[in-house]
């Protein structure tokens, strides 16, 4: 009996194997480029799954804003992009996230930081995971970053109002 795996799951292996060591290579090395739920392992083999992500510009109200509390939601579209950006300089924000494209610091950049955050965490609207990254940032940890740089604390030390600023800031950084 041969307990050797066969020919196309063999082929499909070396398939995310080269997959893997381009996307060391990719030009943004911050994006995901294959997940875990991108590939199904099928009896003809290992099948990538391509799902388009879409802008941010093309979601409703709701889907950008979907679960985020209501006082958040209403501090979000009270805010103010430039309080956002003085948040984000008072409070060290700047010194880690690049609003420059191709330019990553200690943390993840922020350059089209909204359409990023409409597919960055499945499940997760784009407001809920730019909420969950200011109020809870080891929920999820980008690729190749580390946990416990960011500061934890700013569910306690920042208002409901100051976060509004900062991801009225945040969803406002968007590239076509």
């Amino acid at each position: 009996m041969n307990n050797r795996p066969s020919r196309s799951i063999r082929l499909g292996f070396w398939v995310l194997v080269a997959a893997a060591l381009l996307a060391a290579c990719a030009p943004n090395p911050t994006a995901q480029l294959i997940s875990p739920n991108m590939v199904a392992i099928t009896e003809a083999g290992i099948v990538l799954i391509v799902k388009e992500v879409p802008k941010l510009a093309e979601l409703t109200r709701d889907q950008v804003m979907a679960d985020v509390p209501a006082e958040i939601v209403a501090a979000i579209e009270a805010g103010d992009i430039e309080e956002g950006m003085q948040i984000s300089e008072l409070q060290g924000c700047a010194g880690c996230h690049s609003l420059v494209e191709d330019e990553v610091l200690s943390g993840p950049s922020w350059y089209d930081i909204g359409n990023t955050a409409v597919g960055r965490v499945d499940g997760e609207s784009p407001a809920l995971y730019l909420y969950n990254s200011i109020t809870s940032p080891n929920s999820f940890v980008v690729r190749r970053f580390d946990s416990g740089v960011m500061p934890d604390n700013f569910a306690d030390t920042l208002s409901d109002e100051e976060i509004g600023h900062l991801m009225a800031l945040l969803l406002s950084q968007v590239e076509n």
